[in-house]
């Protein structure tokens, strides 16, 4: 890789750039067989008295409970879509 005046080298990359991933790597010869994958975790906030010390996981319907801090995260699952 090239960038201004410096050049690296490396045996791995990583590319984090999500449904974006092969519109960056076309065109230097690499198209992968990806999906995008939207998810769906809404949040709620939460009042001055909710204390949640733990994540709840509910097994039998695939979803989850996690304190953040932008509030309760509910994980929800995903749809693996076209980009359009």
């Amino acid at each position: 890789m090239k960038a201004d005046a410096c050049s690296f080298q490396a045996l791995l990359v990583v590319v984090a750039a999500r449904q974006w991933f092969n519109d960056m790597l076309r065109p230097l010869g690499y198209q992968f067989p990806f999906n995008s994958f939207c998810g769906y975790n809404p949040h709620s906030e939460h009042g001055s008295d909710a204390r949640m010390r733990h994540t709840i996981v509910d097994v039998d319907h695939h979803n989850f409970l996690e304190l953040m801090r932008q509030g309760t995260r509910l994980y929800t699952g995903g749809e693996v879509t076209s980009m359009t």
